[in-house]
């Protein structure tokens, strides 16, 4: 199944992807994903997989849209990064090795993710499922901070 693009503007968008018990994010679109029935409005959720971590959100025409908000579940020690991807330019924007199980980024900076861009989240020592979280906001968005 292809990935899904959500449509962003100025609400936010979330995306959430899982992978299970000893896989890892890999920077590949969700695999064979199958998404989530999900009442949230803004919400897409696929279900748990081996694979994932491409966050590509759609647009009506190309814009720059701003990360609001990052939640990611750790499977224990963990190695981790995460980028913004350009064509074939990649720009890591946070990385570490953590023996926590939670990375959380809201409000401390911006992280912008240009038109036809997208977040890459690699992990690698994962031990137990995890899960990412991203959510995002358009061109214009409801605080006109972007």
């Amino acid at each position: 199944m292809a990935e899904q693009l959500l449509m962003v503007g100025s609400s936010p968008v979330t995306m959430q992807q899982r992978v299970g018990s000893g896989d890892d994010f890999d920077g590949a679109a969700p695999g064979a994903g199958t998404i989530i029935p999900t009442l949230e409005p803004g919400w897409i959720k696929y279900a748990e997989s081996n694979q994932g971590g491409k966050f590509q959100f759609g647009t009506n025409e190309p814009q720059v849209l701003r990360v609001v908000q990052i939640w990611i579940k750790f499977g224990g020690q963990t190695s981790w990064s995460l980028s913004v991807v350009m064509g074939t330019d990649e720009v890591v924007a946070f990385s570490g090795t953590t023996e926590t199980e939670l990375f959380k980024f809201g409000g401390e900076a911006e992280i912008i993710i240009p038109p036809g861009g997208y977040l890459k989240l690699v992990t690698s020592g994962g031990s137990t499922a995890m899960f990412a979280n991203v959510s995002v906001v358009g061109d214009g968005g409801a605080d006109g901070l972007v």
